[in-house]
């Protein structure tokens, strides 16, 4: 029976689909198939765009496509796309499930192998140990052969929700026949929760154009790992993520640009040619304060530094008056035992900071124009008297410390508490963005920081407010009674004209978050564009956020309301956008 491809592939053209036989109606089989008669190459590249697994589907379309897809440039085999089922499936389902894994990638190989492009990359993801290791070790001299880029391999993923019963051992990752069946071709070589065979100290041959190399949870010690790296000249970007026997890294012959050691807790000291680094991340480090600080003076060229909960860091300290720093990047996340920072770097442009309220020592940061700011110090959720000084004077210092400073972050709600104590207003005269967490503790307070605002920041030209609970006071700040002369103070007008651009996250129309809004289209006389969303935003690093969900429909349906009843008193000159679906 033939079918006709144009009918199936044209529905869903160029995505992921599943191809069912049927008995197709005389009128289609005497229509012409035009897909098929097109050149080979194109048809290749309309299987190029389809998953591995969809690809091999269009082989049973007619003998035009049997072998179409063997040219297929990427193959990645896990649990989804070689049984199409989920981890708790599989785990219900998991007898012998192994051997139909290793089964099922044999056969398609092998048809593979038929093709004559080259292989781009080979990926494989499933719980596979030292029982096949025969299958695996075919696997990766075929894809080298055909010139792969790019291998990853990880046979622990689903480790421990399914364990086969072959698995005694882990897989022996073979390091010679790599190198020896390697043409050149390969770049990047990613091998998780293995043990590394490693080529004998006779072996004088190397990786040729091997640039990145990603070990993860992979046994290995120091003069293994000196060793993996004589083998890699020309290696540019290495990851090391819970390589927990690993004490030093020592290797003068290789250049890196990149280094990322996550969890490898016993790491005390680097020692590599860093004349070329460029981006440095440490997680979960216990670096100490000499270590890294001499590191980072051996690193000419750094750009981007993260830090990232290193627990023996109580003092950091880059760049100097004398010897400047290079960076452009900081980001520096949960290090608790952080008490002090110096920071003279011309070029940095970016801070990122999650933390306890530290002392900052700025001593020369012109260039510094955008900054996230996440300070944790706080008691069920409320910051102690003392962190509240604290805060105020870390805010406040933020126009002496970073007087170019554009476009400001802060993630947490008490953080806004800033903006709502008494206190003689301090201007940020070049902030041009600020995004800011909301979340009042008082009813009378709820628009004290509103008002600073448009005092602070007489240049601002967007202004992101993340609304949180207990934002849903259910009565209006206007209609309570007793604190007429206070309710007077906090709706007191305060008119600013640079704000074009305002965005309300989380709104959902209760009465307090509609005066809210309200308030601000009195005073922003410059604004052009409003936008009110009913999810939740949440920043967690400068370009990086995450939704929470509006918590019932009701919800909604009061969003929409109030949005529409707001339009009655939006000015023409504003527009309205109305989210209704994240972005």
């Amino acid at each position: 029976m033939h079918v006709q491809p144009l009918a199936l592939l044209s529905r869903r053209f160029f995505s992921p689909f599943w191809i069912t036989l049927y008995r197709a109606p005389k009128l289609m089989e005497t229509t012409n198939d035009y897909l098929s008669e097109l050149p080979s190459d194109i048809l290749s590249m309309i299987t190029d765009k389809l998953d591995l697994k969809d690809a091999v589907k269009t082989s049973i379309l007619s003998k035009r496509w049997k072998y179409i897809w063997i040219n297929h440039p990427d193959l990645i085999f896990n649990h989804l796309n070689v049984f199409g089922l989920d981890r708790k499936k599989l785990k219900k389902d998991s007898v012998g499930a192994d051997s139909n894994f290793v089964k099922y990638v044999d056969q398609t190989m092998q048809q593979r192998l038929k093709g004559d492009d080259k292989i781009t990359s080979f990926r494989v993801s499933f719980v596979l140990g030292e029982f096949f290791s025969q299958s695996i070790d075919r696997w990766i001299s075929c894809v080298l052969r055909k010139g792969v880029e790019t291998i990853d391999l990880d046979f622990l993923k689903l480790y421990p929700i399914y364990i086969p019963s072959s698995f005694k051992k882990c897989y022996n990752f073979p390091w010679l026949l790599t190198i020896s069946e390697d043409k050149g071709t390969l770049k990047h070589l990613r091998v998780a929760r293995c043990r590394l065979q490693l080529a004998p100290a006779s072996c004088s041959m190397k990786f040729d154009s091997l640039i990145s190399l990603q070990l993860i949870k992979v046994s290995i010690n120091d003069l293994q790992l000196k060793e993996v790296l004589e083998y890699c000249p020309l290696l540019e970007n290495l990851s090391l993520h819970f390589c927990t026997e690993l004490t030093h890294i020592r290797n003068g012959d290789i250049r890196l640009k990149v280094l990322y050691l996550k969890q490898c807790s016993k790491i005390k000291e680097i020692d590599l040619c860093t004349d070329n680094l460029i981006s440095l991340k440490l997680k979960l480090s216990y670096i100490s304060n000499q270590e890294l600080t001499k590191f980072l003076k051996s690193c000419p060229v750094l750009k981007d530094l993260t830090l990232y909960y290193c627990q023996k860091l109580t003092h950091l300290s880059i760049g100097n008056s004398s010897n400047n720093t290079s960076l452009m990047s900081i980001s520096l996340k949960k290090c608790f035992k952080l008490e002090h920072i110096d920071l003279c770097a011309d070029n940095v442009d970016r801070l990122e900071y999650t933390g306890k309220l530290i002392s900052w020592s700025f001593m020369k940061t012109p260039r510094l124009t955008n900054a996230f700011l996440s300070y944790l110090n706080c008691v069920k959720g409320r910051l102690l008297t003392e962190d509240v000084k604290n805060l105020d004077s870390n805010i406040s210092r933020l126009t002496l410390d970073f007087p170019m400073l554009q476009n400001l972050i802060f993630s947490q709600e008490d953080n806004c508490q800033y903006f709502m104590n008494p206190k003689p207003v301090t201007e940020f005269l070049n902030i041009r963005r600020l995004v800011l967490p909301v979340m009042p503790a008082h009813s009378e307070d709820i628009l004290i920081w509103a008002r600073y605002i448009l005092k602070a920041f007489p240049l601002l030209q967007t202004l992101e407010l993340n609304l949180d609970r207990p934002f849903d006071l259910s009565q209006p700040i206007k209609t309570k009674t007793g604190i007429e002369e206070e309710e007077e103070k906090v709706m007191k007008k305060c008119h600013n004209g640079s704000i074009s651009e305002v965005k309300v996250n989380g709104f959902v129309g209760n009465q307090n978050e509609v005066d809210l809004v309200k308030y601000l289209l009195e005073n922003l006389s410059g604004l052009k564009e409003l936008t009110l969303s009913p999810y939740k935003k949440a920043y967690k690093r400068f370009d990086s956020w995450e939704y929470n969900d509006i918590q019932a429909s009701i919800e909604f349906d009061l969003f929409e309301y109030e949005c529409h009843e707001l339009l009655k008193v939006i000015p023409p000159s504003v527009c309205l956008h109305i989210e209704r679906q994240r972005i």
